[in-house]
């Protein structure tokens, strides 16, 4: 009877660490993804996304803060290309500590014909019609919602976050008529310098 408490104790104790192990590493898991549907059709890509890889200082300087974007990752096909970055401040005394909630969607296109100011955690989108050869601008206000920004990582020399977002929009072809409505989630990864 001593022999069978024990295996069960063991089991018991066995089957408790597992399930502390398996929801710890979904938690600080490395895998980025991006969902997209376009005009109807759902794609989906994961991506093993390193912060502070696979993207470049941003271009927009006009608020005197250091900016990073960070290239997510693209789907492509025979007729379209949408790649998708997520612009933020590079330093961690510009960053802060943002709270989940609402924040700028804008186009490659929209940035050079408005000369947009990037603002902290701004979603940045490029979308390509490959029949025509032209990009999609934001046809009315589009969405970004982040739903979670958690931080990951820290050493002496900067902060890891992963952040989760929604979006949606309704884009029109530069010099046509033509419309699409893409909407989607992402999860990618950035490196704020402290």
């Amino acid at each position: 009877m001593n022999f069978l408490k024990n295996t069960l104790l063991l089991l018991v104790i066995t089957s408790c660490f597992s399930c502390s192990k398996s929801s710890s590493s979904s938690s600080s898991s490395n895998t980025g993804y991006l969902k997209i549907n376009v005009d109807g059709k759902d794609f989906e890509t994961t991506t093993l996304n390193i912060a502070g890889t696979g993207g470049s200082p941003n271009l927009s300087s006009c608020n005197s803060k250091d900016q990073f974007k960070q290239h997510h990752t693209l789907i492509e096909n025979s007729t379209f290309f949408v790649q998708v970055g997520l612009v933020h401040y590079e330093n961690q005394v510009d960053f802060g500590n943002p709270s989940p909630g609402n924040f700028d969607i804008y186009t490659l296109v929209d940035y050079f014909n408005n000369n947009y100011c990037y603002k902290n955690l701004t979603f940045d989108i490029e979308y390509e019609d490959k029949a025509t050869n032209k990009s999609y601008e934001l046809k009315t206000g589009g969405t970004h919602k982040i739903t979670s920004i958690t931080k990951l990582s820290s050493d002496n020399a900067s902060t890891t976050y992963a952040v989760e977002a929604t979006f949606t929009g309704t884009y029109k072809l530069v010099g046509g008529t033509k419309t699409s409505t893409l909407n989607g989630s992402y999860r990618t990864f950035i490196r704020v310098f402290k």
